[in-house]
């Protein structure tokens, strides 16, 4: 993965049955960087489209099917099939233009290459109608029936469900074979989120601009991953107003305090915090990454650094503002339309809100089954440490869950697959890895703005609004923290990531979409925000004054620091290889 229009080395992609078009799995999760092979593999079992076995273990599984290919260390996803199909081509346009504009125009730029096929039609078409089906009447239920109050208990109580029925996850086996039980339920939980989504193209269709309905995506309700960090700053609130507390915290951390009766409620809250969202974690579709659960020390960071400024309960109530100000945009828009529309506006405007509301759930239900099998691997790791076949318990990241299944040819087997794909994992994290890549190694080129002030880095607005304020180049949410009113400039944003939020006056991704995790959240909290700006976390520098346009879609430095940092932090790969294996069970 070389560049735009230049063949990626090693793709891994090559086929003979003509151009084939793969688009990146990472980049629409939030995570472009490498992965290890155990990570990769849980996603293998997680998609439906996706199942059968890595690199050809013991097994007698089938191999993996041409649904899926790895470049890179990186999960691609072969999108050909229904794009070859009249019928089905626009529907799949649509989805990358709404969720990833940048990956719509890669993939539209390269559909001469492959053209259409309507021999394939009816069999390409019908898996995609099998997962559609029970989806379709459940979406024009929540559409035009079910009350709005009723989305979010309906989408906890699916989520539920969903964990209820992948069962207990205590072994390899257990997670190899019930992981698929994942995707065949979406029926489940997606219609109320998928009608949020229609209910926002027909608004559109209706003559409601996405500028006008700015303020009514807003504090959404239900939302998982905004009451996270909603919560978090209550946490923050509690260490603020005792300063003792706050010092002997950063001193010797929680040992320090746990005997203090002024400490009692933030412990409280702490332990609370961790029950229910522990299983989280910066790039958190990836396995090997830890979780807070597994090192706390990295919520008390941004708990530490950021109860600079502000009073207790600003984030509350600026939160409840903007719920009212939603409240408030919903009914100025009813009384804009002529009145024999007036009900269907209001209708689509609720159901928008309280659908849209739920796009985290998704995520959280995933992060949760993840985290189980992330024990799992963390005992099979250990296990094999101990019995002399693993050199470390974190090479487990470098096996497939067939293998740990199968239990291997011996030792020496998997110390030289561990060595080898090790190897080939430290090269893939310094590659650069494209949203679209064609089966011969054509990279798309990104198309080229000229509507930006000279000097700008343009990218797709994805919050309106522009703000002004001194830029801080986050790479790794684990050792850095944001201070109020500073510019959060980021190579992503997942939810391991938007404990900084609450502070953040604006943001800047270098990856992103309309519909990734850092624009829905950058929305709900009214934060100017520009995503998918290439380039951003390295032409900008922390200390830099730099101006966020997010309704016109660029990123440019009104002043640069005189003299820019030596170095910034370091990104979680190079934290991770500087850690020991054994001990944060990293993949390096």
């Amino acid at each position: 993965m070389d560049g735009p229009g230049r063949p990626a080395r090693s793709s891994g992609l090559l086929r003979l049955d003509g151009i084939h078009l793969y688009v990146s799995f990472g980049h629409a999760q939030m995570m472009p960087e490498a992965m290890p092979l155990l990570a990769l593999d849980t996603w293998v079992q997680l998609l439906p489209f996706a199942r059968g076995s890595l690199k050809g273990s013991a097994s007698d599984r089938p191999a993996r099917p041409r649904a899926v290919g790895l470049a890179g260390s990186r999960l691609y996803l072969d999108v050909t099939t229904p794009l070859r199909i009249p019928s089905l081509r626009q529907l799949m346009l649509g989805l990358f233009d709404t969720v990833y504009p940048q990956i719509a125009g890669a993939v539209s730029s390269q559909l001469a290459r492959i053209g259409p096929d309507r021999r394939a039609s009816l069999a390409g078409a019908l898996p995609v109608l099998r997962l559609l089906a029970p989806v379709v009447p459940r979406v024009i239920a929540a559409l035009a029936v079910f009350p709005v109050e009723s989305f979010e208990l309906r989408t906890n109580a699916a989520v539920t469900r969903i964990i209820d029925r992948i069962g207990s996850l205590d072994s390899a086996r257990a997670v190899r074979d019930r992981l698929a039980v994942l995707f065949p339920a979406v029926p489940l939980i997606a219609p109320p989120i998928i009608a949020g989504i229609v209910a926002q193209k027909l608004l559109a269709g209706l003559g409601v601009g996405e500028a006008a309905l700015q303020p009514v995506l807003r504090a959404l309700p239900g939302n998982v991953t905004t009451e996270m960090d909603l919560t978090l700053a209550d946490l923050n609130d509690l260490v603020r107003a005792q300063p003792a507390l706050a010092a002997a915290l950063r001193r010797d951390g929680f040992a320090a305090v746990e005997a203090h009766p002024e400490a009692a409620a933030f412990l409280r809250g702490f332990r609370e915090f961790l029950e229910r969202y522990g299983m989280r974690g910066a790039g958190e579709i990836d396995l090997s990454q830890p979780r807070w659960r597994d090192d706390p020390g990295m919520l008390l960071s941004v708990v530490l650094g950021s109860i600079r400024g502000g009073e207790a309960g600003d984030h509350r109530r600026r939160h409840a503002a903007l719920a009212a100000a939603a409240e408030a945009a919903i009914e100025r828009l009813v009384s804009e339309v002529p009145w024999y529309r007036r009900f269907i506006v209001r209708r689509l405007l609720r159901v928008m809100r309280a659908g849209l509301g739920l796009r985290e759930h998704p995520k959280y239900l995933l992060v949760q089954i993840l985290a189980r099998a992330r024990v799992v691997a963390q005992m099979a790791g250990r296990s094999l440490a101990e019995a002399g076949i693993l050199d470390r318990a974190g090479d487990v990241w470098f096996l497939t869950w067939d293998e740990l299944v199968d239990g291997g040819a011996g030792p020496s087997t998997f110390r030289k697959a561990v060595e080898s794909r090790r190897a080939a994992f430290v090269l893939d994290q310094k590659r650069q890895p494209p949203l679209v890549l064609a089966s011969d190694g054509e990279i798309p080129a990104a198309s080229v703005r000229e509507d930006l002030p000279a000097g700008a880095i343009g990218g797709i607005g994805a919050s309106a609004g522009v703000v002004e304020g001194p830029a801080r180049v986050v790479l790794d949410p684990a050792v850095e923290v944001l201070h109020a009113g500073e510019i959060l400039i980021a190579p992503f944003t997942d939810p391991g990531w938007t404990l900084l939020f609450t502070h953040a006056a604006g943001l800047a991704t270098e990856v992103g979409g309309l519909m990734t995790h850092g624009s829905v959240i950058a929305r709900e909290l009214g934060i100017p925000a520009v995503v998918g700006a290439a380039g951003v976390t390295t032409r900008i520098h922390t200390g830099d004054r730099v101006r966020v346009d997010g309704s016109r879609g660029y990123v440019e430095v009104i002043a640069a620091v005189d003299t820019p940092p030596a170095a910034e932090p370091p990104g979680r790969a190079a934290r991770l290889r500087a850690s020991g294996p054994e001990d944060s069970m990293s993949p390096v």
